[in-house]
């Protein structure tokens, strides 16, 4: 791809730093993992038994995470509650470039912690409002979510080159409310709230064949997103669910540095100084139908498919029309519980997320793969006679993403992604009246 005005800035470049940018530019890895996800809601998931499940819960859910799965179903809920909730997440993802050199682009852990609470309103508003009126919040803070950053340098705007290493943090807010309107009619509506915190000491790395760190110390200024959330769930049959969900996508949060640092080449170490404009967190508009069944009253089914507007993704640099490289995808899901004891129930579930990204890629260097998601979980509910009335809920999940190795035809060569994500997580719900 190439930007008006590039290469007259090249030439009018400084040489340490028009070297500088041609080596760094010129590296297989200026290709990023395309980390255009953005919180661990859209990436995972938000509760133990939508991740279990495989997220194909919009049909059943009804704890705090139904504000991001399907706000009607919160009116499921005839308590309230207090979630205090830990999410894990340990990813290994590798490449390899036209060299033939193999090399691991993103092994950062994540740490969220989780906060969710659930009203019920019922004894506040009047009848006619409604059968049953719940809201909730769920709140997520990760310390270093970033998979890959685009950077772009005031010379080289038309390269993406990969910052990895702690970017910032960020945190995600959904609140929503779930009214009943008829014992066969559940609405909600909801608003999800991502803010990025302002970050300092920042440290960026580009691996210049001597793997030393380039850009140091940015001081990094982020701006917020806020998207709305609407579903409706029905239940024509008491043992049948029946649901649809929008979530209204957004554009990339826009983050802007500054810093400097020092590059070692061989026996030089030269001073460097840089302007960065990163953009990222971009979430498509999705669209979900799903379905749940109680085949008994121990066994529930639920199929879920999810349709995500990728197309509408307008890469922030050139020319190229919206959407390019990206294209719309549907991913199946399906999950199961199982109730052992009255107190005990168990999940499984999975999902395919294929690749937003294309495989040919003769403006843009995406890296990208397919999701084959696996995950499990249980539930127990810890009856606590004389200190809480109703029993102490304890759930715990682990999901693996397994990403096939797929080999993409970019601008910079033929490249291979594969790799595995693995997550592990827990809450603990305190329900009251």
């Amino acid at each position: 791809m190439s930007m008006p005005g590039t290469a007259e800035r090249e030439r009018a470049a400084p040489a340490p730093r028009r070297a500088l940018v041609i080596l760094a530019a010129t590296l297989w890895v200026a290709c990023p993992p395309a980390g255009a996800r953005a919180d661990i809601a859209t990436q995972f998931g938000l509760s133990p038994r939508g991740i279990g499940m495989g997220n194909a819960v919009s049909a059943l859910i009804h704890d705090y995470a139904a504000v991001y799965y399907n706000p009607a179903g919160l009116a499921l809920s005839p308590s309230s509650s207090f979630t205090l909730g830990y999410f894990y997440s340990t990813p290994k993802v590798r490449a390899r470039g036209p060299g033939g050199n193999e090399q691991v682009i993103f092994d950062t852990h994540m740490n969220v912690p989780v906060l969710g609470y659930r009203q019920n309103l019922k004894r506040v508003f009047p009848q006619r409002w409604g059968k049953n009126i719940v809201v909730a919040l769920a709140v997520g803070s990760s310390d270093n979510l970033k998979t890959g950053t685009l950077v772009e340098t005031y010379l080289y705007e038309d390269r993406q080159i990969p910052v990895f290493g702690r970017v910032q943090d960020m945190l995600v807010m959904s609140g929503g409310v779930g009214v009943e309107l008829h014992r066969w009619v559940l609405l909600g509506a909801g608003m999800r709230f991502a803010s990025t915190y302002d970050a300092a000491n920042i440290t960026a790395t580009m691996d210049l064949a001597t793997g030393e760190t380039v850009v140091q110390k940015l001081e990094v200024n982020a701006d917020t997103e806020a998207q709305p959330i609407a579903g409706f769930l029905l239940r024509p049959h008491p043992g049948l669910h029946l649901a649809g969900v929008w979530r209204r996508g957004g554009a990339p949060i826009n983050l802007v540095g500054q810093g400097g640092g020092t590059a070692v080449i061989g026996p030089l170490a030269l001073p460097m100084s840089l302007s960065l404009a990163f953009r990222d967190f971009y979430t498509p508009d999705e669209f979900a139908g799903s379905v749940a069944w109680w085949t008994t009253a121990r066994l529930l089914l639920a199929l879920e498919v999810t349709f995500a507007r990728w197309s509408r993704y307008d890469v922030p640099y050139g020319d190229r029309p919206p959407g390019e490289p990206f294209r719309d995808v549907w991913v199946p899901r399906v999950g199961a519980e199982y109730a052992f004891l009255e107190n005990l129930k168990v999940q499984a579930g999975y999902y395919w997320q294929p690749s937003p990204v294309s495989r040919r890629q003769p403006y843009t260097c995406y890296l990208d793969t397919d999701q084959h998601v696996f995950s499990g979980a249980v539930a127990y509910g810890l009856r606590l006679k004389g200190v809480f009335k109703y029993p102490l809920g304890l759930s715990a999940y682990v999901q693996v993403q397994h990403l096939p190795r797929r080999t993409l035809d970019t601008v910079a060569g033929p490249t291979d992604v594969w790799g595995t994500i693995t997550n592990v997580g827990g809450t603990v719900e305190l329900r009251f009246r």
